[in-house]
């Protein structure tokens, strides 16, 4: 497809799906999307469990280039998670590795992350195949060390926490300099 939009000008995507690469039921997806600020290539390889027909471990890779004004971003990010249904939920229990070489206001540097995650979505629909009415509703957490962005950031925003020098068990570096905004 292609289109325009004012944050990225033109852009134009394309995707590529192979349901059964092979005879164990693996499938391959890709997908590449071209902007003039940012470009993405995605890939996922699915191989169900031979344990239970619901059950898969899905192989992740993404490479994104950002060019904008006020940052130029290289990011790779590579990743795997198990998928269960549990309880009516659809459950995906994963780990990404993520490294990330940006230059923002005339500094540079290289990121590397890793990044747990997990996430369970539930549908409530009245046909399964042929939906006419109804709700999907997804619920997920991921997060890192939380560190480095600490030392990164002058202004950190807290939602439903306390985020408080002395109650952090890795302790905010240099609390003084910052802005600790909490809601």
């Amino acid at each position: 497809g292609a289109g325009y939009g004012t944050d990225t000008g033109p852009r134009a995507r394309a995707s590529w799906q192979r349901p059964w690469v092979n005879k164990l039921g693996h499938r391959a997806e890709a997908d590449l999307r071209l902007s003039q600020v940012q470009s993405t290539l995605s890939g996922l390889y699915s191989m169900p469990s031979v344990s239970s027909w619901t059950d898969s471990v899905d192989l992740t890779t993404e490479l994104s280039n950002e060019d904008t004004e006020a940052k130029k971003s290289l990011k790779l990010r590579v990743g795997a998670a198990h998928l269960t249904n549990r309880f009516g939920w659809r459950e995906a229990i994963g780990l990404e590795y993520e490294v990330e070489s940006y230059d923002v206001a005339e500094s540079g540097e290289i990121a590397g992350l890793l990044v747990p995650s997990a996430r369970w979505t539930r549908t409530w629909s009245d046909d399964p195949i042929y939906t006419r009415n109804g709700l999907r509703l997804t619920v997920g957490v991921r997060g890192s060390h939380a560190a480095h962005f600490l030392n990164k950031c002058d202004v950190l925003f807290s939602i439903g926490s306390s985020l408080f020098p002395n109650r952090f068990s890795h302790a905010i570096p240099d609390p003084e300099k910052k802005t600790i905004v909490q809601c």
